[in-house]
């Protein structure tokens, strides 16, 4: 069979060429296995969609990227009315059926490389939702030969590329979607170590950026992995929570070639933190950012505005956190809250005083671009904006990270 898979443009993204897109990367590696005929088209920089074709298309997306994916579908159904076309990503995790009723024929739910194996042997369920697996290193290394030559990102001046070594997060924010559970599975050490000794042989990259939701919750697995890239000679960055640094995380990350590790701290107000089920306090926070300073490592905060609760008052505490943070902190990073289907504020709202709507809009665009769907009983969405625009304009970084 060929399959085409179809990445659709991010023209909301300042760089959308920066970090490869591994969702439909896994898939081409597992269909390939299987002996079908794979093309991977790549739109995330604006190109028109080319003429091919396929025996079936497949389109990976998320909120932001849905109108884009729609507009994929409408060619390639105006090329081939016949043409098969699938959606798969957490668009189609979360809102399946939304997607059928846009004309998809088939929707993956949740995790794509059992489903993409299902479909490429004939599959013809509307709705296709196979279990997650759960042996990790079953699965062969994402294809980036496919189109790692348009891509291009920097860590500390070396050329770097994005992984995922694990899926799944434990912890209950209630503005996340959970895409792959609660229940975190994990690559192995040997197997993560594999992929970036075969990344720094074949495409001469000695820098790796974790895009796990949560590093550091198995350690001994992590500082492993860590260990091994520092005898690759590599550098890397990762995503971490706060509680989970302490003086002896720090001392490790830094002797290992960590060079950057970002923290989403959300809100410098404890209340809105409580409330967001974080659980975190702006006293963890900033121990934990000042410790990763003091061993050399450049720290993002990351922060969202407009949470449920969000008051002029829980925004001054936000405004005041930041410049008790600022001296160890690279990069600041301010968001407005995006209310997405199945998170626990869209499906209980009565318990949060927020209001929102619907969108497809970006949660992070380009600066002067942000759109503000959300209120609370104390700030319209107008205000939420001026002031994610004021914390921006403010805590400009000292240099800005990825």
């Amino acid at each position: 069979m060929r399959v085409v898979l179809v990445i659709p443009p991010s023209p909301f993204l300042i760089n959308p060429r920066k970090f490869l897109p591994l969702g439909p990367l896994y898939l081409s590696s597992v269909l390939k296995q299987l002996g079908h005929e794979v093309e991977v088209i790549d739109l995330a920089g604006g190109e028109p969609m080319p003429d091919v074709e396929g025996d079936v298309y497949g389109i990976s997306a998320n909120t932001a990227t849905f109108p884009y994916a729609l507009r994929v579908l409408k060619e390639i159904k105006e090329n081939d009315e016949k043409a098969r076309v699938i959606i798969g990503g957490p668009i189609a995790t979360i809102e399946p059926h939304t997607c059928l009723e846009a004309g998809f024929d088939q929707v993956v739910v949740g995790e794509g490389e059992r489903a993409i194996a299902k479909i490429a042997s004939g599959c013809r369920e509307k709705i296709i939702k196979e279990p997650f697996i759960e042996n990790l290193d079953q699965i062969p290394f994402p294809d980036r030969d496919a189109i790692i030559d348009n891509y291009y990102a920097e860590l500390d001046g070396e050329p770097c590329t994005n992984i995922i070594t694990s899926r799944g997060c434990p912890y209950q924010c209630v503005f996340c979607v959970k895409i792959w559970g609660s229940v975190v599975r994990y690559h192995s050490a040997d197997y993560v170590l594999k992929e970036a000794k075969l990344i720094r042989e074949r495409y001469g990259i000695r820098a790796l950026w974790f895009f796990d939701d949560e590093l550091l919750l198995n350690k001994e697995r992590d500082f492993k992995i860590f260990r091994g890239l520092r005898e690759l000679g590599m550098i890397y960055r990762i995503f971490t929570r706060s509680n989970l640094v302490d003086k002896k995380v720090a001392k490790l990350l830094a002797d290992t070639g960590c060079r950057e590790v970002l923290i989403g701290v959300e809100s410098g107000s404890n209340r809105i933190k409580r409330i967001v089920k974080k659980g975190t306090t702006r006293e963890v926070d900033k121990r934990a950012i000042k410790l990763l300073y003091e061993h050399g490592i450049k720290v993002k905060a990351t922060f969202i505005v407009g949470l449920p609760g969000e008051t002029h008052e829980t925004l001054q505490e936000t405004w005041q956190f930041c410049e008790e943070i600022e001296p160890y902190v690279a990069d600041f990073d301010f968001s407005v809250l995006v209310v997405y289907p199945n998170t626990e504020i869209y499906n209980n709202p009565e318990k949060f005083d927020i209001k929102f709507d619907l969108s497809y809009h970006p949660y992070k665009t380009k600066p002067g671009e942000y759109i503000c769907t959300v209120s609370t009983s104390s700030l319209s969405s107008e205000e939420i904006l001026r002031w994610r625009d004021a914390l921006e304009k403010r805590f400009k970084p000292k240099e800005r990270l990825d």
